[in-house]
């Protein structure tokens, strides 16, 4: 009976043994992993609905389905992420390719990848500026399966660039006009002078004198 009891006991003994193995050996670095995965996705996750451009995520085949687009879409265009949820296409319903594909359509982007800038229309009217970096993900038979990428509004930089482009309209205008007038002084003041060098008469040089030199007092007032 002792005996038995002792071999109970020892039993007993290599099985918490053994339970403490399989805990700190599997099921607490298990549960280590699983804690760690939920960390960093609780940060990525935070660091992609925080951010100010919209990220968003396709399936092509076997159907154009809405996989995933951030929140901040709502500020930048006026729209709630349901409404793309619920409309794939609405993102791109001016210059995107993605506007009228279907699935079976290639896209033929070189390389798979497309960085464009096309203006977008705002919930409220307004025109807003999309530059869209997206990429595309084929399947081992080459269909285009996914498409992922990024959305930022540049309607500030393209309102600067319009702006930029219109002040230079504006100063070749000016140039051309300044050109041109000056040209007509320079022209007017040497007929003038070619006038008054070649009369005998006093009084018609002195006035031809007079006015070249009002022409180019109008010129030196032009610059």
């Amino acid at each position: 009976a002792v005996n038995m009891l002792g071999h109970l006991f020892m039993l007993a003994e290599f099985f918490l043994v053994f339970m403490a193995i399989v805990r700190t050996g599997i099921a607490e670095p298990t549960r280590l992993l699983y804690r760690e995965l939920a960390q960093r996705e609780e940060l990525f996750r935070g660091m992609v609905e925080n951010a100010r451009d919209i990220l968003f995520q396709y399936k092509l085949f076997p159907k154009l389905e809405l996989m995933y687009i951030s929140p901040v879409v709502e500020e930048i265009t006026g729209y709630p992420p349901e409404d793309y949820y619920r409309d794939p296409t609405k993102p791109f319903r001016r210059e995107h390719r993605l506007k009228d594909w279907v699935p079976g359509m290639e896209l033929n982007y070189p390389g798979d990848r497309v960085i464009r800038t096309y203006p977008i229309t705002r919930r409220d009217g307004e025109t807003v500026w999309l530059q869209v970096s997206m990429a595309i993900v084929r399947d081992e038979e080459g269909r285009e399966v996914m498409a992922a990428g990024i959305a930022r509004d540049v309607t500030e930089s393209v309102r600067s660039v319009e702006q930029l482009r219109l002040a230079q309209h504006k100063l070749l205008l000016l140039g051309s006009l300044t050109d041109h007038d000056l040209r007509n002084h320079i022209t007017t003041a040497a007929g003038y002078m070619g006038l008054a060098t070649r009369t005998s008469d006093e009084g018609k040089r002195a006035d031809f004198l007079n006015k070249g030199l009002k022409s180019l007092n109008d010129m030196g007032r032009l610059l």
